[in-house]
């Protein structure tokens, strides 16, 4: 880092924080999942945004943010894994943020990988079952509610699944959009880059081919559950299309 001795301190301290901020987003972008992340200073939480994120960081300046109301929201949230971000370590805030329920804890002083690592475990241990009861409840009523019959197939966005008859199948954020969205255009061809456009909204920064390797995923965890996923149809040079064929499709959420 080239150093300027005129007024070198501030300035010294300000290329630093800006170059903490810098691998922080950069560890964001590198993450294996859809991240949202929330700026406590720029408005109220719970508020825009993507649509179906995987994890969510709120990002706050010191422990009096938390004064603001927002530790409310963060102990209620279920949807998906939260975790803070502070620019520096504070013992404090650290504390009080993993009594509210924060999953975990990240700072911008921290490596980029590092942050990359803790985010991405946060998220495996959040897929594979360490969800809060009160949403391992709302899946269960969900399932509850399904029928036994394997041909009524409920695509629930707000949970993140699908469920075949009573058999549920878990999607990323980012795949449980895509299948809304050809859900509700059930019976209909939709384009890639029609399909492109509708998962700007949550944070899709790929091309047409993604599609292709969402679509390939999700066919496989379909498969994986002993499911069939025929209903899921694909068109060269056109795009995907979800049929009804001998299914009752629906989405609940």
């Amino acid at each position: 880092m080239k150093r300027e001795l005129i007024n070198g301190v501030t300035k010294i301290a300000a290329r630093n924080a800006s170059e903490r901020n810098g691998g922080f987003k950069a560890a964001v972008k590198a993450c294996p999942c859809t991240v949202l992340v929330i700026d406590v200073s720029e408005g109220p939480l719970g508020h825009g945004g993507l649509q179906y994120p995987d994890v969510v960081i709120v990002s706050v300046p010191t422990h009096t943010a938390f004064d603001l109301g927002h530790g409310g929201w963060i102990a209620q949230e279920t949807r998906f894994p939260v975790l803070i971000h502070l620019e520096a370590y504070d013992e404090v805030a650290e504390a009080l943020a993993l009594r509210l329920g924060a999953q975990d804890v990240v700072y911008s002083e921290q490596p980029t990988r590092a942050i990359t690592e803790r985010i991405a475990a946060v998220y495996r241990r959040w897929t594979m079952g360490m969800r809060p009861a009160a949403q391992e409840q709302t899946i269960a009523r969900r399932a509850e509610a399904a029928t036994d019959d394997a041909s009524v197939v409920q695509v629930d966005a707000s949970n993140y699944s699908m469920f075949f008859g009573r058999r549920q199948v878990v999607f990323t954020g980012m795949e449980i959009c895509l299948l809304r969205e050809l859900a509700t255009r059930l019976g209909t061809l939709v384009s890639r880059e029609t399909l492109v456009d509708a998962l700007r909204q949550s944070g899709f920064n790929g091309s047409v081919r993604g599609i292709d390797s969402h679509i390939k995923r999700i066919r496989g965890k379909i498969a994986d559950a002993g499911c069939d996923a025929g209903f899921l149809s694909s068109v060269y040079g056109g795009g995907y299309m979800m049929c009804r064929g001998n299914k009752d499709i629906v989405v609940v959420g």
